[in-house]
């Protein structure tokens, strides 16, 4: 199945997106691996993927989007977009230089970083589970944390619509909440994973 084939499976049917998040993981992990290096860990590469996977959702659903490159370029690309703004959120995005420029990266060639990423494949499978416990656990102890992510990834709910649906004052707002809860899950993945990062 090509590309164009995929993204019409996938607006037939979301469960398509299921293979498209397995085929493209690894190399879009290895990406981000090699791209920011220690700058990200790994559950922070772990998350720019997921919400990459909803960004090429959101854009592929609409009937007039053109997808001008391979899914995994396009997907990495949103990575790295994604990698910045975290660096920024970290305070970290001045002393970065990339390794990496914007003509390479169509023509990223992966081979070392897979090796290293698939080295992590068993931590990353842990890191994975620690997050559906923790999701869990989310619900079970009500608020609002839980409601707000599970309509942001499983509902593909806009910050505007999320603004609008818990009466946020306004976009900011609602980002910073879900940022809020994005950290809480993190930290309750990782009370469940129980494994210091490098």
């Amino acid at each position: 199945m090509n590309d164009k084939e995929r993204i019409a499976a996938i607006r037939e049917n979301k469960e398509a997106l299921r293979a498209v998040y397995q085929e493209c993981r690894s190399r879009a992990m290895a990406f981000l691996l090699t791209y920011f290096g220690d700058n990200l860990d790994d559950a922070d590469r772990l998350s720019i993927y997921h919400d990459a996977l909803l960004v090429f959702y959101e854009k592929i659903i609409h009937p007039d989007f053109e997808l001008k490159a391979s899914i995994q370029t396009y997907i990495n690309s949103v990575c790295r977009n994604m990698g910045y703004e975290k660096l920024r959120e970290k305070g970290k995005l001045r002393n970065f230089n990339s390794k990496i420029s914007d003509e390479q990266l169509a023509d990223f060639n992966v081979d070392v970083g897979i090796e290293d990423s698939l080295e992590k494949e068993e931590k990353m499978s842990a890191l994975e589970n620690a997050l559906e416990k923790a999701f869990d656990s989310l619900k079970q102890a009500g608020g609002h944390c839980y409601n707000l992510l599970h309509d942001f990834w499983y509902h593909n709910l806009s910050i505007q619509q999320l603004t609008e649906k818990y009466n946020y004052a306004n976009t900011n707002t609602a980002k910073q909440q879900k940022a809020k809860c994005q950290k809480r899950l993190k930290d309750l993945a990782q009370q469940f994973l129980n494994i210091s990062y490098d």
